[in-house]
């Protein structure tokens, strides 16, 4: 690094965009979640004949629907461990220039509940294996 990026007041910008990229992510995920779950209402609804199906095979729109709540679970679970390595990442960022800057904003934080990925991931997992099993019980 240059002398220049040592500077205070250029750790302290950096600093800031680390929070700035921590709560993007935060946010990122949650709205990911959101969609996720908009888009897997309408897929089950399809899949498992909550809607009424007006075609002349019915079942392999079923078999469909379900490869496609497969594929979006897939998808979105992509999405899901991105937004958790720009997490991690942009946090030991922030930690680093915190000891930089003498600051104790994130570095002191004692987590006592299990983060949050790991309901995240349970949840993506179950799904993947529901997805799975609904998928060969059809076939």
């Amino acid at each position: 690094m240059s002398e220049n990026e040592h500077n205070p007041e250029n750790l302290r910008l950096a600093y800031a965009e680390a929070n700035n990229n921590l709560r993007h992510y935060s946010s990122l995920r949650f709205a990911v979640l959101s969609v996720f779950f908009a888009v897997l209402g309408g897929v089950v609804s399809v899949a498992f004949g909550i809607i009424e199906i007006k075609s002349p095979s019915p079942q392999s729109i079923f078999m469909w629907a379900r490869i496609a709540g497969l594929i979006f679970t897939i998808v979105f679970f992509s999405i899901e461990i991105l937004c958790h390595l720009n997490l991690d990442h942009f946090q030991r960022v922030a930690n680093e220039l915190e000891d930089q800057l003498g600051y104790h904003q994130l570095k002191t934080r004692k987590f006592r509940f299990p983060r949050p990925f790991y309901f995240t991931w349970g949840m993506y997992s179950s799904l993947l294996i529901f997805w799975l099993i609904s998928i060969v019980q059809s076939a």
